[in-house]
C-alpha cells in the first residue's frame, strides 16, 4: 500500500467536507431548475399507446433502460467510495450509466474501485481523471490505470483549472 501524502490527506478531508455540505441546509437555496421552465402541453387524446413508448437506448455497446447517467459524483475518500458503490448499484438496477468522480487520489493511494464493476456488470461505467493529470508526463499511464481499475467502458476527462488553483492541494501547472 502506498503511504498517503499530506496533499492526499488534505484532499480527502476536503472531499468529506463536500459530502457533509451537500447534506446541509446551507446547500439548499432557491434556484430555478431548468426543467421548471418547460411546460408540457396536456394531451387528453394521445395518438399512440403508452405501451409503445420505448425509452431504452444503447450506449457504449450496452443496453440502457433510459438515456440517463449518474456521473462525476465523488471519490477519493472512504465515504465517497461507499457512495459510489451505492450509486453504481442503483444505476445498475435502473439500467442507467454511471461515472465516478476523479480517480486521481484512489490510483495514487493504491485504492482499487474494482468492486464497482461487480455491483454494476450490466451498465456502462465511466472512469474520470483531470485534464491536468493527463497533461503530465505519466498522464497516459494514469488514464490506462483509471480504465483498468474500474474495467471502465469510457474515460471522462474533467477540466477545472479554477478549482485546481484555489484548492490547497490543487495542481496548477
Amino acid at each position: 500500500m502506498i503511504t498517503p501524502t499530506k496533499k492526499d490527506l488534505i484532499s480527502s478531508a476536503r472531499k468529506d467536507v463536500h459530502i457533509d455540505l451537500s447534506k446541509s441546509e446551507l446547500s439548499r437555496f432557491n434556484i430555478v431548475h431548468p426543467l421548471d421552465l418547460i411546460t408540457l402541453p396536456h394531451n387528453a387524446l394521445p395518438e399512440m399507446d403508452f405501451d409503445d413508448v420505448d425509452t431504452s437506448c444503447e450506449f457504449l455497446n450496452k443496453e440502457l433502460s433510459f438515456p440517463f447517467m449518474i456521473t462525476g459524483m465523488t471519490g477519493g475518500t472512504p465515504r465517497g467510495n461507499r457512495l459510489n458503490l451505492a450509486f453504481a448499484e442503483v444505476a445498475n438496477q435502473c439500467g442507467i450509466a454511471f461515472g465516478v468522480g476523479s480517480q486521481r487520489s484512489s490510483i495514487a493511494n493504491g485504492e482499487s474501485q474494482k468492486e464497482l464493476r461487480k455491483l454494476a456488470p450490466k451498465i456502462p461505467i465511466i472512469g474520470n481523471i483531470g485534464g491536468i493529470q493527463l497533461a503530465q508526463e505519466n498522464g497516459l499511464e494514469l488514464a490506462k490505470a483509471a480504465i483498468e481499475d474500474l474495467e471502465a467502458d469510457a474515460l471522462a476527462i474533467h477540466l477545472n483549472p479554477l478549482q485546481e488553483i484555489i484548492q490547497p492541494e490543487g495542481e496548477s501547472n
